[in-house]
């Protein structure tokens, strides 16, 4: 039996921590895997894993090799027989199309004698993948284009005869990912994939067909008139229609959706019909900055789990890697980061370690950082050195490197407190809308320049200011109704585009008497740009676009803020609460059996303090108040809690980059928490720091009143707090 309990993975009769290390068997000499494994497990790893590339083993006869017969490298076989042997279970990551540095992403020369296989952009070109450090990229292929699905049919038949005698309970093999961290090969923009000759001839006209009712309604919104779906297969300008409206735009990245989720569920499907199924993994890609994923993960059967990943590395800021882990732990049942960075990618590994060299303290936050977002799993990428990369745990031939005694010291601390146990006390939700991430993409600036402010600025600024509060928060997403229902308070950035699905389920929310507090606009037209005013009626109000800075004023206070726009309220319980000159621009209505909080201005503070004071009003208003302070505003701190006892992450993060030189001085900071509001309400507590074994014998009147702790740039700590043992206050007492 292979399965999840939370936060472990249960294979066989037992359980294993879910965190991994990555090794890439074809990039370290065969002489070396055994040292290499060897020391993965003295590190505590229970679970290892590798990417396998297409190209590495067909070659252009279509023959495949995992053997080694003629280059050692290839050997497969003996690397899963030896990681068998040393007890490993594995995670293993076929692609077809991969990342991590590898020569054409994986794909192997032949498919080029294909050309009707690969994505094309508007024009007609093929799509390439985006450059990783200067890495040869190939043409992205068109997803579920019938030959290059034969194809990849034919390489995953070969990979799983090998394979499908070590999938557990034969072997250690218990998870597949299915695919890799791709958009279309990081290509975003609408028109640059996948206008396939296939797609555009076949698979686009049947996907619209299942779109409308009938002939009729899709003539009316794309200014066609033909006489049945049939003909749009013959259309000469079917390149072009996808231009013609907002629906029609939206009903293109629709597809796009629609081409990533067959796709991944063709390769599920591929594995299930060649005798391999184990769990899955999808991991979904982010745009930079941007929040809601462009892709998603969703298991066909009802009960297979839903294991989403990402990959969380130092290309991000800390704030983005910790919203990343929120938005994951809200929206899936087993959130776990596919690569969590152990070291560095580059082009020149070691100018760029002169340079800018990844400590072993860097490598501690990033795991931090990962766990207080709420990471049950992650994987360690990468554990063992290769081209294209630095300050891995290990060198290329097992030789021990800084972060080594990191990873080392996570796990021991991780087999003495299981970390997944732990749950986030967060009361509040700061939602996403994975439609405006779609809007977005649009190139329409005067309908939707303030939709970007809204998915740069105001969700991802409105995280940064909890954080500073000392909030806790989530990330759920609207377009996954589930992800909302824990959450006491929902902040949902809004624009005047929402479906009417979204615009009920908010209301259903508010009837349930939780607290909203809207920033933006009010939804007036559906996605497709239809009106749609629900939520505006059930609310009794309206906004008027203006996107602008004013100052806006409150409680005879002011600070400046860009509008989205001016509200006007026909409900008789709403109040005034801000106005921008003569216009109001924020209403609190009393009507409900929550409270229901309107502003139609960007939210997020930038660290204006009066703006600031602005937000902690509305939060209080909605009872929603820190029990935790530090002195310095830009340390962190999260509570994460199990029954009686809890974990306090505090995570300093001044400079923000890994690279950067490390304070001579350590910063003193009051750490101040009140255990009470989380359900710990013994008077004597012990407190253990999980890496570095320090360990404090406080009262919970010590807690409250303040702790002063040293940290310095790049610091993290983990804080086990629990009732004191008996045993312990005696040994204090004879101390």
């Amino acid at each position: 039996m292979i399965a999840l309990s939370d936060h472990k993975i249960i294979i066989g009769k037992e359980d294993y921590l879910p965190f991994s290390a990555e090794i890439h068997y074809f990039r370290v000499p065969k002489r070396y895997w055994s040292i290499c494994f060897e020391r993965i497990k003295r590190a505590g790893f229970k679970i290892i894993s590798t990417v396998i590339p297409w190209n590495h083993h067909e070659d252009k006869n279509r023959d495949f090799d995992f053997s080694g017969f003629a280059d050692q490298s290839k050997d497969l076989i003996v690397f899963i027989e030896l990681a068998r042997e040393f007890g490993f279970k594995m995670i293993v990551r076929p692609g077809p199309f991969i990342n991590s540095q590898v020569r054409r992403n994986g794909l192997p020369t032949f498919l080029d004698k294909y050309p009707d296989i690969f994505a094309l952009n508007s024009e007609g070109k093929v799509v390439k993948a985006v450059s990783q450090d200067d890495v040869e990229v190939c043409g992205f292929p068109s997803l579920m284009n019938p030959r290059y699905l034969n194809f990849v049919k034919h390489y995953l038949n070969g990979l799983t005869e090998i394979i499908k005698n070590y999938i557990y309970p034969r072997g250690p093999i218990f998870m597949i990912e299915l695919g890799s961290d791709n958009f279309f090969g990081g290509n975003f923009d609408p028109k640059s994939a996948d206008f396939n000759e296939y797609n555009m001839r076949e698979l686009y006209p049947e996907f619209l067909e299942s779109l409308y009712p009938d002939i009729k309604s899709f003539n009316k919104a794309y200014g066609l008139k033909i006489k049945d779906f049939s003909q749009l297969k013959e259309l000469e300008e079917i390149n072009q229609i996808q231009d013609h409206s907002l629906i029609s735009k939206m009903d293109w990245l629709r597809f796009k959706r629609y081409l990533q989720t067959s796709y991944v569920n063709t390769l599920r499907d591929f594995y299930i019909s060649f005798g391999c199924n184990p769990l899955f993994l999808g991991t979904v890609s982010f745009r930079s900055n941007v929040q809601p994923p462009m892709n998603d993960f969703d298991p066909p059967e009802e009960d297979e789990p839903k294991i989403l990943g990402a990959t969380l590395d130092w290309n991000d800021t800390s704030s983005d890697i910790l919203q990343k882990a929120r938005y994951l732990a809200a929206n899936s049942d087993f959130p776990f980061a596919t690569e969590i960075s152990v070291g560095m990618s580059s082009s020149d590994p070691q100018k760029s370690k002169n340079f800018f060299p990844i400590s072993d303290r860097a490598t501690r936050y990033i795991l931090t950082l990962a766990l207080a977002g709420g990471i049950k799993g992650f994987n360690a990428n990468m554990f063992v050195e290769r081209d294209h990369w630095y300050d891995a745990a290990l060198a290329n031939d097992g030789t021990i490197q800084p972060s080594y005694d990191v990873l080392k010291h996570f796990s021991a601390a991780a087999m003495q407190v299981d970390f997944g146990a732990f749950d986030s006390v967060a009361k509040v939700g700061v939602v996403s809308y994975k439609q405006h991430a779609y809007l977005d993409l649009l190139a329409e600036p005067e309908k939707f320049d303030y939709i970007d402010n809204i998915i740069y600025s105001t969700l991802p600024g409105i995280g940064r200011d909890l954080d500073r509060l000392k909030i806790d928060y989530a990330i759920p997403e609207l377009t996954n109704p589930g992800s909302l229902d824990k959450y006491e308070t929902l902040i949902i950035p809004v624009s005047e585009y929402m479906d009417a699905s979204e615009q009920e389920l908010i209301i259903e929310h508010i009837k349930q008497g939780k607290n909203v507090i809207f920033a933006g606009l009010v939804p007036r037209y559906d996605s497709n740009g239809n009106t749609c005013n629900i939520l505006s009626s059930y609310l009794k109000l309206r906004s008027t676009s203006s996107f602008e800075v004013a100052d806006v004023k409150f409680n005879g206070q002011n600070f400046p803020a860009l509008l989205y726009g001016t509200l006007r309220s026909s409900d008789s319980q709403a109040k005034t609460i801000a106005k921008a000159g003569k216009s109001v621009v924020a209403v609190r209505s009393s009507r409900f059996k929550g409270r229901v909080i309107f502003v139609s201005f960007d939210l997020s503070t930038q660290y204006y303090h009066t703006k600031m004071a602005f937000l902690e009003e509305l939060l209080a208003d909605c009872k929603i108040e820190p029990f935790i302070y530090t002195s310095n505003p830009d340390v962190r701190a999260i509570i994460r809690t199990d029954k009686n006892r809890a974990l306090l992450y505090l995570l300093y993060s001044r400079p923000q980059l890994p690279f950067k030189k490390i304070e001579r001085h350590p910063l003193q900071v009051a750490v101040q928490a009140d255990m009470k509001k989380v359900g710990i309400r013994s008077a004597k507590l012990g407190m253990v720091e999980l890496f570095s074994g320090e360990k404090k014998l406080i009262t919970s009147r010590n807690l409250a009143s303040g702790l002063i702790i040293e940290l310095r740039s790049l610091d993290s700590h983990v804080w086990l707090i629990a009732p004191a043992q008996k045993s312990s206050s005696k040994t204090q007492k004879n101390q």
